[in-house]
């Protein structure tokens, strides 16, 4: 931590970025938050996940090289340590570290507007929504604009383009940029921490929500960028395969899981070994879940017209 602390029974946001190997943009992000009007007092919370880059070298040593001149306090700024855990364990970490009752997930390389975390906290404060997500625009090549997610026949994430009118109920909420009271991240159990790398973590998240009988949505109102990033890393692999195949096994019922199943078989990294190396490992969980949930994937994918 390299800024004063502050009374934390006074902060309303606990704002968690995880980070791995973002030396190009993990500095520019929290430029952004920290010069930007927030409307509400937070904390920063910075987790490093096994960076080989440095990026997050000007934190750990103290060296606080960011010119600040937002509002009238100078916010915490928290740096843990993880050791290449994946982007959803990285998330829960941090949020076990979180002194607020609101935490806002954010990647490393966003742009933030005025007033964009007040915007967020505010739905959340008034009871309109559970989580939300703000207006997403996503740079490079293109600029892409996106109301949360949804999922095509293909079992595939696509962003929604329709603008709506106000706050409105979606399917998924990009982690991206994901603000959700604490309480009811707790209850949830977070995001999914046996997932693999990064992938269909923020769907996860949305659909256990909407199971277990909270509400999702988009503040259309606040607008954040996203830039886009093209690395090797980032290339799709075997992880992905292992994400979708788990989300399944925890929340689709027999039928549905079945079809997916079947579908995944044309997958190039699919193997039945998998499937019931997962299978084995989560079936106690996914009966826990059944017997916690309010609602079915039924009534999820009529809900929001997806046909899987």
């Amino acid at each position: 931590m390299f800024c004063p602390k502050r009374e934390r029974e006074h902060l309303k946001a606990s704002i968690i970025i995880p980070c791995r190997d973002e030396r190009h943009y993990i500095r520019q992000t929290l430029q952004h938050v920290l010069n930007v009007s927030a409307g509400v007092p937070y904390e920063i919370i910075v987790v490093d996940d096994g960076s080989r880059d440095g990026c997050c070298d000007f934190l750990r040593q103290g060296k606080c090289s960011l010119a600040y001149t937002g509002e009238n306090y100078v916010p915490d700024i928290q740096l843990l340590t993880t050791t290449g855990t994946g982007v959803a364990r990285a998330r829960n970490f941090g949020a076990g570290w979180a002194t607020a009752p609101y935490l806002v997930f954010c990647d490393a390389h966003i742009i933030v507007s005025p007033g964009w975390l007040e915007g967020l906290i505010t739905c959340l404060e008034k009871g309109e929504a559970d989580a939300v997500c703000p207006t997403m625009i996503f740079t490079r090549p293109l600029h892409y604009t996106f109301y949360g997610g949804t999922w095509d026949e293909n079992f595939s994430w696509v962003g929604i383009t329709d603008r709506p009118p106000g706050l409105q109920e979606i399917p998924f909420a990009p982690s991206g940029c994901l603000a959700i009271r604490k309480d009811v991240f707790k209850q949830v159990g977070g995001f999914e921490e046996d997932f693999q790398v990064w992938g269909y973590d923020d769907a996860e998240l949305s659909l256990k929500l909407w199971l277990f009988g909270y509400r999702v949505a988009v503040n259309p109102f606040v607008r954040i960028f996203h830039i886009n990033r093209y690395s090797p890393k980032y290339q799709r692999g075997r992880h992905l395969l292992h994400n979708l195949l788990l989300l399944a096994i925890l929340h689709f019922s027999a039928p549905r899981l079945a079809r997916k199943i079947e579908s995944f078989k044309h997958y190039p990294d699919f193997s039945p070994s998998l499937y019931k190396e997962l299978w084995e490992k989560h079936y106690l969980r996914r009966l826990s879940y059944f017997q916690r949930r309010l609602f079915s994937d039924d009534w999820f994918m009529q809900k929001f017209g997806i046909s899987l």
